[in-house]
């Protein structure tokens, strides 16, 4: 994907997929000093993903559409970014 749409749409979706990682690997985060990193990780991706999400004009409407991401499950990352990797 080499146009511009194409590149944000990457973009959101592993965006997006970072904050669903982060917050799904906050389960299995034991070590209170590493939970504090990955939550200020999460802020910061969660940031990118409003970002792109203002400036691809097919959601620039409404760049936070949901109060919560989905948190998700190392299955589904790697699902979200195997489709990815299958589309090019």
């Amino acid at each position: 994907m080499s146009t511009r749409a194409g590149i944000l749409e990457i973009s959101a979706v592993l965006e997006a997929t970072g904050v669903g990682a982060y917050d799904g690997a906050a389960f299995e985060i034991q070590n209170k000093a590493y939970l504090v990193v990955a939550g200020q990780i999460v802020q910061v991706e969660a940031r990118h993903t409003a970002a792109i999400r203002e400036i691809d004009e097919r959601t620039a409407d409404n760049p936070v559409p949901l109060a919560f991401e989905q948190t998700l499950r190392p299955q589904q990352v790697l699902d979200a970014v195997n489709r990815l990797m299958s589309s090019n």
